[in-house]
């Protein structure tokens, strides 16, 4: 009985002696505790590193797209007034090799832009008009050349009358990257307005039946005035 007694009461010492809290963990040695939860600023930081460097790449690719243009000077040539049944033709000379002044000195009329522009080995040229049909001579996309002009055409059919606008865009090629990467950049771009007037009926008439009207009435009316002055003429 005495041994019993013994027991339950060591039984009961031990419980008491048990903590309400539970043991903390032992401190990792050379690991600091602020970066024990650190993951997200991780993250964030790895995030801030790419940024930066696609911004580096970018800023190099621009340097490497700027450095294949080059000088050429240009002029375009539009009419600024037309009648609704004429064919208006825009002209666009792009050349290297010459001076603005040397290539517009032959151009005598319908100069409506000339400048000195930048532009690479391949070159864009578009005419964009609503209004018009618009209708290219030669391919939009062209290869140029130092020590030519390349000459791009179109032809501008009006729906009806009015003033209205087309725009001249000049886009360079360049191709990066051992040619698999290809920028465009617009080297020039102008709106340049066209008045397109009504047709002339009287001379559209004229046009179409003058030969009619010789024979018809301008030639009995010689002869006529002839036979009367001859008879004038005539003693009596």
């Amino acid at each position: 009985m005495r041994i019993l007694t013994i027991l339950l009461c060591a039984f009961l010492v031990s419980c008491s002696g048990k903590s309400e809290f539970p043991a903390m963990p032992a401190p990792t040695l050379g690991v600091n505790p602020m970066q024990l939860d650190n993951k997200p600023l991780a993250k964030t930081t790895d995030k801030k590193i790419k940024k930066t460097e696609k911004i580096t790449d970018e800023i190099a690719t621009h340097d490497e797209v700027i450095s294949q243009l080059y000088n050429a000077s240009m002029v375009f040539t539009l009419p600024e007034i037309a009648n609704i049944n004429d064919n208006v033709r825009g002209q666009l000379i792009i050349d290297p090799s010459k001076t603005v002044d040397e290539l517009t000195k032959d151009i005598d009329k319908n100069i409506r832009a000339k400048d000195s522009i930048k532009v690479s080995k391949i070159l864009i040229a578009k005419l964009i008009a609503p209004d018009f049909i618009v209708t290219p001579i030669t391919p939009e996309e062209q290869a140029l050349t130092r020590t030519e002009p390349t000459i791009w055409l179109w032809n501008l059919d009006p729906k009806e009358a009015g003033i209205f606008t087309a725009d001249l865009v000049v886009t360079a090629v360049v191709k990066i990257d051992d040619q698999a990467t290809v920028h465009n950049i617009k080297t020039f771009s102008k709106e340049l307005k066209i008045e397109i007037k009504p047709e002339q009926v009287i001379e559209s008439w004229l046009e179409k039946y003058w030969q009619w009207l010789t024979t018809s009435f301008i030639a009995p009316v010689v002869v006529w005035l002839y036979k009367k002055r001859k008879k004038e003429s005539e003693p009596t």
